[in-house]
């Protein structure tokens, strides 16, 4: 299967999870929310700034007054 075509299809990363618990007879309840967890963190990044050489942008913390 082409990367692109995994990391777009949520259903067929699922589905390998799913065999591959069903045959170790396992209860994988747990581990689809996980699975379903890294697959949104993927598709909606947090936003991340980096600097040309590579560091990444911290920005500074906010302060209320």
């Amino acid at each position: 299967v082409p990367f692109e075509d995994v990391v777009q299809n949520h259903e067929l990363i699922v589905s390998w999870v799913e065999a591959r618990e069903n045959e170790r007879q396992r209860n994988i309840a747990w581990r689809k929310l996980k699975v379903d967890e890294l697959v949104m963190k993927k598709k909606n990044p947090d936003m991340v700034d980096y600097l040309p050489n590579g560091e990444q942008i911290i920005p500074p913390p906010i302060t209320l007054i």
